[in-house]
């Protein structure tokens, strides 16, 4: 049985029968099939679907935007939303974005080559809180192609990457092994 907790997928193996589960970590079942000369494939992609967030998809694209590239760092307006970015595909896309949500916004100059982007944001979580473990498939899929815009592989879509934020990496595993194509298990 396979059980999505959070962002964590917690594989339950049956030795005799149904009711009769205990859990193993994967290294304990791999090393196992190693040793048994298993030949076949580890599920690595899995059918779940939430019940679904109360946004529409203009409005989940910009929250992954904002969660990737956003700051809130005026304590006296926490409201204010800030977005310094460099790329010409990005600024293209934030500006779509704002505009699909009828968001008023201003660009200021930032460092050499930067605008930032300034405006008024009422939810200004900057984690995938676990609301967004519940999603519905098609919401997923919002997700997974926007995603790539900010923090992955815009080219290929093929590889998510970030620096310091370790719940949108468990969050993109969810995503990512919740959708075509197969995610991957690694050993590091």
């Amino acid at each position: 049985m396979i059980n999505s907790i959070r962002n964590l997928i917690n594989l339950q193996i049956s030795n005799t029968s149904k009711n009769n589960l205990y859990h193993k970590t994967f290294r304990e079942v791999r090393d196992n099939h190693e040793k048994t000369g298993f030949l076949g494939k580890f599920i690595t992609t899995f059918d779940y679907e939430g019940k679904g967030l109360p946004y529409n998809e203009w409005e989940i694209r910009l929250k992954v935007a904002i969660k990737a590239d956003g700051s809130f760092k005026n304590k006296y307006k926490p409201f204010d939303c800030y977005i310094n970015i460099k790329e010409k595909r990005k600024k293209e896309r934030l500006e779509w974005l704002l505009n699909n949500n009828n968001i008023k916004y201003e660009i200021l100059d930032g460092a050499e080559g930067y605008s930032v982007y300034k405006f008024t944001y009422l939810d200004n979580e900057k984690t995938y809180t676990k609301e967004w473990y519940n999603c519905t498939k098609e919401q997923y899929k919002i997700i997974y192609d926007e995603i790539f815009y900010w923090d992955g592989d815009f080219k290929y879509k093929d590889r998510f990457f970030t620096t310091i934020k370790s719940c949108h990496d468990s969050f993109s595993n969810k995503i990512f092994s919740c959708l075509p194509p197969v995610s991957k298990i690694l050993f590091v």
